[in-house]
């Protein structure tokens, strides 16, 4: 909108309905259900202006059963075993644990565009709060590809991806943690993988991770995990950590550059790194 004085209130009702306060134009109201909206815009001195706009669809679509959602939770809820949820480019947020049981893949803008690759715009993933996503399907795994994390919280664990009980793929995103360290003591990182038995594959692959302390943990009994084709750099202790892991990991091809302290860190027994 043009004219008026700065700041302004913005309120709208419809399908769901909603207040901000203080903003300037242009500004983005997200998620927004499909429908018609009434919006009321006030200026800071109480002038205001009515307007109505219509929402055509929402920016999360499960393309297996070609169902729309607003938010990454409520498709993620709703999903079963093989989905492909897709992700429009824009700004998500994730402010508490999400629990993914089950065997689906999460595809933002650049799937399939490694971090060095010609991107476009990004579905960015804000982690706010304790925010994370925890993989635990057991069966085929889930897939997280194409994404952007952008963390301005402490994610539960210290883990913005966890990936536990079963095969994971973290494919082609890009990971910044903007330096945000928890409490002394912890250590901060983009994933995590642990537990699981020894289910395989865990697979990290064509990310870039910069702005934690570690950017990758391997501990517990996992096995299988590949980690390659990275750029982990400017991590404020250590590229990657692995704990103890009878089954080994391979570290192939990677950038690592600019991390404070050392590129790969051995901190268990019974570690073998290919």
């Amino acid at each position: 909108w043009t004219g008026g004085v700065s700041p302004f209130d913005i309120a709208w009702s419809g399908p769901s309905s909603g207040t901000t306060i203080g903003v300037t134009s242009p500004h983005t109201i997200t998620p927004l259900a499909p429908g018609l909206y009434s919006i009321t815009v006030t200026d800071a001195s109480a002038s205001t202006a009515i307007t109505s706009a219509t929402v055509l669809g929402q920016p999360i679509t499960n393309m297996t059963t070609s169902t729309t959602y607003a938010t990454i939770q409520d498709a993620v809820a709703a999903s079963n075993d093989n989905d492909v949820i897709k992700v429009c480019a824009g700004t998500y947020s994730i402010s508490s644990n999400l629990n993914v049981t089950k065997a689906i893949t999460l595809q933002g803008a650049n799937s399939g565009v490694c971090y060095s690759g010609s991107r476009g715009a990004e579905s960015i993933i804000e982690i706010t709060g304790t925010g994370r996503l925890t993989l635990l399907n057991a069966g085929l795994g889930v897939v997280i590809d194409g994404f952007k994390f952008n963390v301005t919280g402490t994610p539960v664990n210290n883990s913005v991806i966890i990936a536990q009980s079963g095969p994971a793929y973290v494919r082609n995103n890009i990971f910044d943690g903007n330096n945000q360290h928890p409490v002394a003591g912890t250590t901060y990182r983009s994933a995590q993988f642990s537990s699981g038995a020894l289910i395989t594959p865990k697979i990290y692959e064509c990310n870039q991770t910069t702005g934690f302390q570690t950017a990758i943990l391997c501990d517990g009994s996992s096995a299988g995990i590949v980690i390659q084709n990275n750029r982990l750099a400017s991590n404020t202790t250590n590229a990657i950590q692995v704990g103890n892991m009878p089954g080994g990991i391979q570290v192939l091809n990677n950038i690592i550059e600019a991390n404070l302290q050392v590129g790969i860190v051995l901190v268990g027994s019974n570690s073998l790194i290919q």
